[in-house]
């Protein structure tokens, strides 16, 4: 991604402005102009970048490849990818549609308890276990960013929305990159299962790792494997709870906080709640914010809680909402 003086001087080379002219028709002084093109100044506003759009009188395409250089110049490497991150739910959020439901369930071979080594196998047994025809229910703690779990979940949910999902996700408040990916992994299971329910675990990794394992637990089965996925543990349900009972029930009752809900009606435009579309409001106060969507015939609503994944889906709002 170029910087936003690069961009800016291409496009007025290009046109071969004349820098006074085009201070006339946006109202920016010439010499503030000119410190934009070399790059000694940033604009403080994204209204002065839309101005530049106006002047330049850039194509859509044009506007937001000068917008998106300035969120890159203005927030960074890291800052610009968490709000491309964020655009990504809010964009997803505001424009889902429901797929059509599948009619046949993948039929998936009974599994005998077992040792099981290699990460191909750990992916076929947890394939297998969450597209198993008879799974009504799934608890589920892994590595939030685990992608294989991800897509098996979305897959079983979207032919069958009534099935019941627990997950146990951890968040670190020091990583809001990696908090927003969370987030956005489990947007189709948000909108695609009818009964998904996200629990939320702020211990720090290391704490989490030591008492709870990485888990999938369904009615016949329980599968315990390895943080790396290269190696796990079949049982049956009952050993595995019976084996697991005491540390996971301490901790389950004591770390995870319930974000999302179900909520009946649609939030009441405020200074408080922020209407970003027809399906899409962020509810903002000093004590929480909200992400609220609609979901079929009701709404849901996820709570966030830690302050840097708030400041960051603010600040990205306000960017992709102000185009």
């Amino acid at each position: 991604m170029k910087n936003f003086s690069c961009v800016l001087s291409e496009f007025v080379k290009d046109r071969k402005v004349n820098i006074s002219a085009l201070s006339s028709e946006t109202g920016i002084e010439r010499t503030l102009l000119h410190k934009f093109i070399s790059g000694t100044r940033t604009p403080s506003d994204i209204k002065i970048v839309l101005k530049l759009s106006e002047g330049l009188m850039l194509s859509c395409d044009e506007k937001e490849n000068l917008c998106s250089s300035y969120r890159f110049t203005s927030l960074g490497e890291e800052g610009y990818e968490n709000c491309r991150t964020a655009q990504r739910i809010f964009s997803t959020l505001s424009n889902f549609s429901r797929p059509d439901i599948f009619k046949e369930c993948i039929s998936a071979e009974k599994l005998i308890p077992s040792v099981i080594y290699d990460r191909l196998s750990v992916s076929l047994t947890i394939h297998r276990m969450i597209s198993e025809s008879s799974c009504k229910r799934i608890l589920i703690i892994s590595p939030p960013l685990y992608s294989n779990i991800s897509g098996e979940l979305t897959a079983a949910c979207m032919s069958r929305p009534e099935i019941s999902i627990i997950q146990i996700l951890s968040f670190s408040p020091c990583d809001t990159g990696r908090n927003l990916k969370t987030l956005e992994k489990i947007l189709p299971l948000l909108l695609f299962c009818d009964d998904y329910t996200p629990l939320i675990n702020y211990s720090r990794t290391s704490e989490t790792d030591s008492i709870l394992p990485n888990i999938i637990i369904t009615e016949k089965y329980a599968f315990c494997f390895s943080r790396e996925c290269d190696r796990g543990i079949l049982h049956t349900r009952s050993d595995i709870l019976k084996f697991y009972r005491n540390s996971f029930d301490r901790t389950a009752e004591k770390t995870p906080e319930l974000i999302f809900r179900k909520i009946s009606d649609s939030p009441e435009f405020s200074d408080a709640a922020l209407k970003l579309s027809n399906n899409l409001y962020i509810e903002n106060d000093d004590k929480k914010m909200s992400l609220v969507f609609r979901t079929g015939s009701f709404w849901s609503s996820i709570l966030i809680y830690e302050q840097s994944l708030r400041k960051s889906l603010k600040e990205a709002a306000s960017l992709v909402f102000s185009l």
